[in-house]
């Protein structure tokens, strides 16, 4: 144990050796604790211009957008504006989801209701017998179609665009309903409801 009269010293460099490496952490603490975090600054989106320029967002990055039409329905007694010589008169109406007309060879003219709010796709029959342009018959002709959009006559078969495949019908002209089950020509995956058949 040292005398009183001796006492033990530390050299300046042997005390700033474990003094300046805690300063520096703690130094270092305090600095991390105030800066604000920088976050990243994201990618300018640029939707248009030539290809090399055009930066899109990442998939499924943004709100995906809407614009739906809304149905307005023609007011009483008024009707599109023909051209000079032709004449635009209603044929029918109250049909529901109307999205395909095909003319039969007799004069028929089929009604592709196909997306349905009570119910599954099916075909409206219209005859004109008078030829005064307005129906005198309005029958179902096919029914129980799936998502069901384009029709197509050949010979005595009738084909019918369903959204999982295609169905083929015999058909007789001037029959106003068909009873008969249809025959599967083809199948596809059930996607889209906008099956033409040419």
């Amino acid at each position: 144990m040292p005398k009183p009269s001796e006492r033990v010293s530390h050299s300046p460099l042997s005390v700033g050796f474990f003094v300046v490496p805690f300063a520096f952490f703690a130094a270092s603490l305090i600095l991390s604790s105030v800066t604000p975090t920088i976050a990243a600054e994201p990618a300018r989106v640029i939707e248009s211009g030539p290809g090399d320029k055009v930066v899109l967002p990442p998939p499924y990055a943004t709100r995906g957008v809407a614009n739906n039409s809304r149905i307005v329905a023609w007011p009483p007694g008024k009707l599109p504006t023909a051209p000079a010589g032709f004449e635009v008169n209603l044929f029918a109406d109250e049909l529901e989801n109307p999205r395909t007309l095909y003319p039969l060879p007799n004069g028929d003219v089929l009604v592709m209701e196909s997306l349905r709010r009570q119910g599954p796709s099916r075909i409206i029959l219209l005859r004109d017998d008078n030829k005064d342009g307005t129906p005198d018959r309005r029958e179902v002709f096919i029914d129980n179609l799936n998502g069901a959009f384009g029709i197509a006559l050949h010979g005595n078969r009738l084909y019918i665009g369903n959204t999982d495949g295609i169905v083929v019908f015999p058909y007789r002209t001037g029959e106003t309903k068909i009873f008969r089950q249809g025959e599967r020509f083809s199948t596809y995956r059930a996607a889209a409801t906008t099956r033409e058949i040419f």
